[in-house]
């Protein structure tokens, strides 16, 4: 599926206007760790983009598993929007519908 992004929380990874595609069968989140501490240099984001259905509306951000059913909602541009920790089954209607897989890059 192609949608068109509207907002700037993804950006400067995705920017307002941008087109993405999301991969439908890509609905579960890998577990996430903590990098040790001598880890090699990894990619300043390591989670992966997902568009999902939360309090009725549709998002797209990065998305990582704490554990014990707690989900961080990840914006890239955090400045202006707030990293996010919700309870899988207290807050309302959170559904992952699929993962980004690509998206277009002309600012």
């Amino acid at each position: 599926q192609c949608l068109r992004v509207r907002g700037d929380s993804m950006a400067p990874t995705i920017q307002d206007g941008a087109f993405i595609i999301i991969d439908h069968k890509q609905r579960s989140l890998p577990a996430w760790s903590a990098p040790p501490r001598k880890a090699p240099k990894t990619p300043a984001h390591p989670d992966r983009i997902f568009v999902f259905l939360h309090s009725g509306l549709v998002r797209m951000k990065r998305l990582r598993d704490l554990g014990e059913r707690f989900v961080a909602i990840v914006s890239d541009n955090g400045e202006v929007h707030p990293t996010e920790i919700i309870r899988l089954g207290r807050d309302a209607g959170f559904k992952i519908i699929g993962r980004v897989v690509w998206w277009d890059v002309r600012a």
